[in-house]
């Protein structure tokens, strides 16, 4: 599904194999696994999967498959990195200033990093500080608080609301991943804008059928999306803030109607 919505944009031809001995003699490989106990998503930047840089030589996905929509939006941001992507937040117009301080407090405080471990700092340092305006060296777009590769407590991403049903790409991922791969025939910013409207769509198709149970019922109201739970007693509804909430929420309702 993550792989699916990265591949209607690009001009590549992703296959995906199964077996070691499918593998043995093809070349811009992605060895990918679903490695819960190791605690941490990664993936190399681009051909940093052949360039002897990356140790790791594959892309993993710690997170549990019963989080669905955090399975997902985690999936589709370490495959982001895998087709050259950098973090969001580390856009160079991602912080209104930061200073090293403020930034070994932010390692502290959101990912619970001890500062004084100099390897666990310098990781950290890595996934968040702003990088240098240099287009030389990258390809920069505008500034993307709803990127799908912008960690959610990361730079200015706290002081803005969750987009309408963005659980996935958001509008400017697709057109600037399309830029950077654009097909035979490449795609005009109004055809994007059709199909991501199109997937916000599915999306939600996909939320309403799959976030239901006897007890607990989800609902659209006017664009927005509302969590009831059901009860002989009293029936209680709370609207979703975003959809990184829904998982845990959803599993709330549930213990709540089972006791």
């Amino acid at each position: 599904m993550a792989i699916s919505q990265w591949q209607k944009y690009i001009n590549l031809k992703i296959t995906l194999y199964y077996s070691k001995r499918e593998l043995s003699s093809r070349k811009n490989v992605i060895r990918v696994s679903f490695n819960e106990k190791e605690g941490r998503n990664y993936s190399a930047i681009g051909t940093g999967f052949n360039d002897g840089f990356f140790v790791k030589k594959r892309l993993n996905i710690a997170e549990v498959k019963e989080n669905k929509i955090k399975f997902y939006q985690t999936s589709l941001h370490e495959f982001g990195h895998a087709l050259g992507l950098l973090h969001e937040h580390q856009h160079p117009n991602a912080y209104d200033g930061v200073s090293d301080d403020q930034l070994k407090k932010i390692c502290s405080m959101m990912y619970f990093i001890d500062v004084n471990d100099e390897h666990e700092l310098g990781r950290c340092l890595y996934n968040i500080a702003p990088l240098e305006h240099n287009k030389k060296k990258y390809s920069i777009s505008e500034y993307d608080v709803y990127s799908v590769m912008h960690y959610e407590n990361a730079a200015r991403k706290s002081e803005f609301p969750e987009p309408k049903h963005a659980m996935g790409l958001s509008l400017e991922d697709k057109t600037f991943i399309a830029n950077e791969y654009p097909k035979e025939q490449p795609l005009d910013n109004e055809e994007i804008e059709l199909m991501h409207n199109q997937d916000r769509e599915e999306d939600l198709r996909w939320i309403l059928e799959t976030y239901q149970s006897e007890n607990c019922k989800l609902e659209r109201v006017d664009d927005k999306l509302y969590l009831t739970k059901v009860s002989y007693e009293k029936s209680k509804t709370v609207r979703i803030p975003s959809f990184s909430h829904l998982d845990s929420w959803f599993d709330a309702c549930k213990r709540a109607t089972s006791n």
